[in-house]
């Protein structure tokens, strides 16, 4: 990583601390990080296209995400365990549905998995990544 990616990585890290990193192809991401940012009232989140994201995150965390990473407050956060943090922050009431983290693991990636595995022939697939509107592109990193 050279120093300007290093010096701007170091700098998302140590001032936003909820990033999401998602596939900017994919329509199912799309239409989640439109809900996140309609839900987060406190506008806490930030997002990074995954395919745009080398100054964010390293090229082994990308090839271990799928379609979604969240990073919180220092600390990355993969698959089911990202969407459930996701939730766990958005308003009322959905943050209820953070319960679901009691759910066994293994259950839960093996869902997110099989959603992830098959999200482009559910919900499609983009050319190019999306450009954000005019009121929330400063909420978008790439």
């Amino acid at each position: 990583m050279n120093y300007i990616c290093f010096k701007l990585h170091r700098m998302i890290k140590n001032q936003l601390e909820y990033i999401v990193f998602y596939d900017g192809i994919c329509g199912l991401c799309n239409e989640a990080v439109q809900f996140i940012i309609k839900h987060d009232r406190k506008n806490k989140f930030y997002f990074c296209a995954i395919q745009n994201s080398e100054a964010f995150i390293n090229k082994e965390l990308i090839s271990t995400a799928n379609s979604l990473v969240l990073f919180e407050k220092g600390k990355y956060y993969f698959r089911s365990d990202a969407v459930l943090r996701i939730i766990k922050q958005l308003n009322s009431p959905w943050y209820l549905l953070y319960f679901f983290i009691i759910a066994p693991k293994v259950f839960r990636d093996n869902t997110y998995d099989f959603i992830a595995n098959n999200r482009y022939k559910w919900f499609g697939k983009f050319d190019t990544c999306i450009v954000p509107d005019k009121k929330i592109k400063d909420r978008f990193l790439s």
